[in-house]
């Protein structure tokens, strides 16, 4: 074995590295005909350059952003957007879920929030198993300064059910003086039934105040820790810094018009993956995974560089 890691490495084991490399090998039970272990890849996470992160969305055809189960490094991130809504808003998107939280955590699909409820802020996304509002319910989470006139925090649901592994165009347009119905109109199209029309429900809303804020733009997540982050796949997500009509959505193949439009993410190879397709925005950016699985899945890594040096020799 300290000839197999001086060629890996140019250095003997120690002994933490000696006992981890002998478990390594115990847990491989495949062999050659001379009883030889084959290797076998490691069964961690690889670097988030070697994993696709984009997926083509069924029904569509279009490229889609791939988060996996909340994975921090799919997410992206716009961290200084620039323009963004303060007032009234649209956000819209293609969606595909695979699963739910087991606790009442949200499954976001965008957000500028870092998730505390006295911080200003915004997330779409869709309820998990354990939420008051029932679960795979499409919901808006409004938190307006506390400080300032009209200010709190508000779950706004749809009672749109959101079904797993379907393609759903969804939007939510937003008034914010308008506490009557009028004020937040939520939109829904199964696009897996052709037959389907879009559906929308208009809902009574309290907050009123601002919660304009500098968190980051996120696609896939929360600005946060815990990140609720989505599980499958998000495609042409748009924010306007208006409350938009049905004609003018996205699904309507409608445009906003006057400078309303703050940003349009199509995850095409042309404009570009991280491109804002409408050129308001800069580039998004991939979010980082946390330290401990970094360093775990950049160590099975060389262990298997060693095992393959092991035998080469």
């Amino acid at each position: 074995m300290d000839a197999a890691w001086r060629l890996a490495y140019g250095r003997g084991p120690g002994v933490a590295e000696r006992a981890a490399a002998v478990a390594f090998l115990e847990k491989n039970p495949k062999t050659t005909g001379n009883g030889v272990p084959l290797p076998v890849p490691p069964d961690a996470p690889v670097s988030i350059d070697e994993k696709p992160m984009v997926k083509s969305m069924p029904q569509l055809g279009s490229q889609a952003i791939y988060v996996r189960n909340g994975r921090v490094d799919d997410m992206l991130r716009l961290t200084s957007p620039a323009g963004m809504p303060t007032e009234d808003f649209t956000i819209e998107a293609y969606v595909l879920l695979d699963s739910l939280f087991e606790d009442a955590s949200v499954r976001v699909i965008a957000s500028q929030w870092d998730g505390k409820n006295d911080h200003p802020g915004w997330a779409l996304g869709v309820t998990s198993t354990r939420s008051r509002f029932e679960p795979q319910n499409l919901i808006l989470q409004l938190a307006c300064d506390p400080k300032k006139p009209g200010g709190g925090y508000e779950v706004i649901h749809s009672d749109f059910r959101v079904e797993l592994h379907k393609t759903y165009y969804v939007a939510v347009a937003v008034r914010m003086k308008e506490t009557g119905e009028a004020g937040v109109t939520f939109y829904l199209k199964d696009m897996t039934d052709m037959d389907a029309g879009l559906k929308s429900v208009g809902v009574k809303h309290a907050v009123t105040g601002s919660y304009a804020n500098k968190s980051a733009l996120v696609i896939g997540g929360r600005d946060s820790k815990p990140a609720h982050g989505w599980d499958g796949l998000i495609d042409e997500l748009r924010i306007s810094r208006k409350a938009l009509a049905k004609e003018e959505l996205l699904f309507s193949e409608g445009h906003v018009q006057g400078g309303m439009l703050c940003g349009h993410w199509v995850f095409e190879d042309q404009p570009g993956l991280f491109k804002d397709s409408a050129g308001v925005q800069g580039d998004l950016v991939k979010l980082s995974a946390p330290a401990s699985g970094r360093v775990r899945g950049r160590w099975l890594r060389m262990m298997w560089r060693w095992w393959i040096c092991v035998m080469c020799c």
